[in-house]
């Protein structure tokens, strides 16, 4: 591959003028000629996004706004609002039990990703009047460096004023405490806390596998 050619290429995937990243080559002394390949500019493309994510918080400033978009069609949505039949079971979970879940469970059965999830699932609460598994990149938060971030569960919960409203949203992770979570892992939650704080009244909450949930919600009801 030409050196112009992978200056290019790079910059498209960076959004980066190509100046500043000649520039950035001189600087560095880099052997540039080594790395003239495509293998090279997907590696630096995944390190710059990581980068992009890691800093987000402690060298830039992250601010979500709301757009107006079409919300229907969902994962569980036709074009029209109106709630689909049924969906595909993978976009639920990977596993599956023929286990009862709990009555206030959206779905019928029992798909699942971890034992976490599983006892999430089954697990029957007075002040929850549904709440569901949501499906796989049905809700898509943004991520600095180009992804997206999805969280596991959503609540209804039943206030003693008599309020019913999407309150809670949970990401579950079948690790003792957030030091069994990879950086990246880290870093996107951090995000969602960011999304959810303030503005969305939507509680977000890390789960644990430590940590029941019935405990989390309690911890709401006291607050």
């Amino acid at each position: 591959m030409k050196y112009s050619d992978f200056l290019k290429e790079l910059s498209k995937m960076l959004n980066i003028n190509i100046a500043t990243l000649h520039q950035s080559i001189i600087n560095s002394e880099i052997k540039i000629n080594n790395y003239l390949n495509h293998t090279s500019l997907r590696l630096i493309k995944q390190n710059f996004d990581f980068y992009l994510m890691s800093k987000a918080f402690d060298k830039y400033s992250i601010e979500y706004k709301k757009v107006s978009n079409s919300i229907h069609p969902t994962k569980l949505t036709d074009e029209r609002g109106n709630v689909l039949k049924e969906i595909s079971a993978s976009d639920v979970g990977v596993l599956f039990s023929d286990e009862d879940v709990a009555d206030s469970y959206f779905f019928e059965e029992l798909y699942y990703d971890s034992d976490l999830e599983k006892t999430n699932i089954k697990t029957e609460i007075k002040e929850v009047i549904v709440f569901t598994k949501i499906p796989k990149n049905s809700i898509k938060i943004p991520v600095a460096g180009g992804k997206s971030y999805s969280p596991d569960f959503a609540y209804v919960l039943k206030f003693k004023n008599g309020d019913q409203k999407l309150y809670f949203i949970v990401e579950t992770k079948d690790v003792i405490s957030e030091k069994g979570l990879r950086d990246e892992e880290k870093y996107k939650i951090k995000h969602a806390e960011k999304f959810f704080d303030g503005k969305l009244k939507i509680k977000f909450k890390k789960q644990f596998s430590n940590d029941k949930i019935l405990d989390l919600i309690q911890e709401i009801f006291t607050m």
